[in-house]
């Protein structure tokens, strides 16, 4: 009778204290769990940043190169046009060269 509703009562409190230490442990982990969940996605935020930084770096890397390209190919062209002037110029002073030797020799 009585010593088994006691015996009865003293189980359900415990029972009671389990589930809510149950319960606050199922708190604490839920809080940690979200505390992870923020600084997991703050970190993903930071990559994703560092990403799109990266990808502007080698963008304007990407532009430097192709802007070192055309003028590399600009001065060859230059030096190209530079060296076509200079063998013209040779070429004349060779013809001026005959002329003046061919006078030279008339006036010997």
């Amino acid at each position: 009778g009585r010593g088994e509703q006691e015996a009865g009562g003293k189980e359900w409190c415990k029972q009671q204290r389990l589930a809510a230490l149950d319960i606050d442990n199922y708190r604490r982990y839920i809080k940690v769990a979200r505390e992870k969940e923020k600084h997991f996605k703050s970190e993903m935020a930071g990559v994703s940043k560092r990403q799109v930084a990266l990808a502007l770096e080698l963008a304007k890397r990407d532009d430097a190169a192709i802007l070192l390209k055309r003028r590399i190919q600009e001065l060859s062209k230059v030096a190209e046009e530079t060296f076509a002037q200079q063998q013209a110029m040779q070429r004349q002073n060779d013809g001026l060269l005959d002329v003046v030797q061919q006078l030279s020799h008339a006036l010997e």
